[in-house]
């Protein structure tokens, strides 16, 4: 999850560990731009994914929303897209007014038990 008024991130989950991912501020002021690039330059409405190489990341959320949720993955599926949606809104209605201030990452640690709950079909590698 990404603050989109700073582009820090807020909250992270990893399914692999050791997995290749970048820093977690710098990978999220990364999606950040790449949305806000497209968003503006190409007005064609909110970017939703990114496809790579061999991968994807599957975005909820709108340049005026507080937060924003990215889901990198190596293929898209319907089923991730709708448990990517079930977590976000779950998290923002369980988060209420604290995504006013999302500096105290540690507030959203509980987003772990939402992940179990809306991913439960993914496995957790060690």
């Amino acid at each position: 999850m990404i603050d989109n008024r700073s582009g820090t991130s807020v909250f992270n989950h990893t399914w692999q560990a050791g997995s290749k991912l970048a820093e977690a501020d710098l990978y999220s002021g990364m999606v950040q731009g790449i949305m806000l690039i497209m968003t503006e330059s190409v007005g064609q409405g909110d970017v939703k994914e990114v496809t790579l190489e061999h991968g994807r990341l599957i975005i909820n959320g709108a340049k005026n929303q507080l937060v924003v949720f990215v889901l990198a993955t190596t293929k898209s599926s319907k089923t991730l897209r709708v448990a990517l949606n079930r977590f976000s809104d779950r998290f923002i209605a369980e988060s209420g007014n604290n995504l006013d201030n999302t500096s105290l990452s540690s507030q959203f640690d509980g987003a772990s038990r939402l992940v179990e709950e809306c991913f439960p079909f993914l496995p957790v590698y060690d």
